[in-house]
């Protein structure tokens, strides 16, 4: 797998994605080796499964969290967050409410800067 993808890529569950959604089929070549041309189609075939349609893809960060913000609250539709560390991930879906004020980008970034790692105690559930 580090062949056809890096070591960078499969190292995270982060670097992965990020991979997968810089992936363009344009990058499927007939100049290509036929593994290159698999690989890439491979992750063109994941990145239309599992990204959600049509939305607008913005780069997520708060401390050691990284990841992606899929959609944009302006539109009125569902944003999704998702944000990994080294050894964990968390997604988050945000709702326009039915009756309420807009749901704003300052809204999202004040959730996703607010996440601190929890205390080893807490965690474990002590």
């Amino acid at each position: 797998m580090d062949a056809l993808y890096g070591a960078e890529a499969l190292s995270s569950d982060y670097g992965f994605t990020k991979l997968m959604l810089e992936t363009t089929p344009s990058q499927v070549r007939l100049s290509s080796s036929k593994q290159q041309c698999v690989s890439k189609a491979m992750l063109l075939l994941y990145k239309g499964i599992s990204t959600p349609t049509a939305s607008k893809l913005f780069l997520a960060h708060s401390g050691e969290l990284k990841g992606f913000q899929y959609g944009d609250p302006t539109h009125g539709k569902i944003v999704i967050v998702d944000l990994w560390a080294p050894d964990h991930g968390i997604e988050f879906l945000f709702f326009p409410a039915k009756d309420g004020p807009p749901l704003a980008q300052a809204d999202i970034n004040e959730v996703v800067q607010s996440l601190r790692p929890a205390d080893d105690a807490i965690a474990a559930g002590e």
